[in-house]
């Protein structure tokens, strides 16, 4: 529909979902504040919405969530920023679901989904371009936890495979 105001809101790498929506309400809260405090009606002017730059985006299905290891890790990551806090980007390790929350890129490469090597006691993990490092994980069953807790409790190794 037609637009009164906008505003551009930086994508930082610590945002994802819910932070974007955060600031998303926020900024979009200042501004109708502003047109209602400082602007009067009779000077409120609307601008046609391009049509051919709106876009809809449905609901993200639990299904879509899931990991592709062949995608680069930029593609990977973004994924699991996107489906933060939900549905959560999951994987299969170990033959059980295991949830990602937060991650960050990482260099180097291998097969795609295999633990290519540990950092500072976190996975890394190989992507078809780059690697991923997990960094906050949901093991299936249990609680969201530090990932280097969580794989020293997997009984994962360099070279197995997640999918």
């Amino acid at each position: 529909g037609p637009i009164l105001g906008a505003r551009e809101i930086a994508i930082e790498d610590a945002d994802n979902a819910a932070t974007l929506l955060d600031k998303g309400a926020r900024v979009g809260a200042e501004l109708l504040l502003h047109y209602l405090r400082d602007v009067p009606p009779a000077d409120w002017r609307f601008t046609k919405q391009d049509d051919a730059q709106a876009t809809f985006a449905p609901k993200i299905d639990k299904d879509e969530a899931a990991i592709d290891w062949r995608a680069p890790s930029l593609a990977v990551w973004n994924k699991i920023r996107a489906c933060n806090p939900s549905p959560a980007a999951f994987t299969t390790a170990g033959g059980r679901r295991l949830r990602v929350f937060e991650a960050a890129r990482a260099g180097g490469g291998g097969a795609p989904g295999v633990v290519v090597g540990v950092q500072d006691g976190l996975p890394v993990i190989a992507c078809g371009e780059g690697a991923i490092v997990p960094l906050v994980v949901q093991p299936e069953g249990k609680p969201r936890q530090d990932a280097a807790a969580w794989f020293r409790g997997s009984r994962l190794a360099v070279g197995e495979r997640l999918s």
